[in-house]
């Protein structure tokens, strides 16, 4: 199951859980940043959590312990990401976390054109 909850688990400790499988951290839930309603029954949480200083590094998937499934992870900053996974944090709750909501209200208020792109 994909970052699936077990049994009696609440949504913030399957999310730490999954944060200890698949890069090696531990963390404390700070805030839950989204919900969405993704299906019958299937929810998908968003948090906010504070590693400290630990280094993520690739862990493993226990759900399909005979084949690889996670091929790497890295800390990026907002200005490395293409814009669809920007936008996908942002409406992911980001604005929920209070230094993303300090630096927005620092952000350039006059529009700008959107990037063209080509298409062939």
């Amino acid at each position: 199951s994909r970052g699936g909850i077990q049994t009696s688990e609440a949504p913030g400790a399957a999310a730490l859980r999954e944060l200890q499988e698949e890069c090696y951290v531990t963390g404390r839930v700070i805030k839950l940043t989204s919900t969405f309603n993704s299906g019958p029954n299937e929810f998908q949480y968003g948090y906010w959590v504070d590693i400290g200083d630990q280094t993520p590094r690739l862990g493993d998937d226990p759900d399909k312990p005979d084949s690889k499934v996670l091929a790497e992870v890295a800390w990026l900053s907002l200005n490395d990401l293409g814009e669809m996974d920007g936008a996908y944090l942002w409406t992911g709750g980001l604005l929920a976390v209070e230094p993303f909501v300090s630096d927005l209200l620092n952000w350039n208020r006059e529009p700008t054109a959107p990037k063209t792109r080509i298409l062939s």
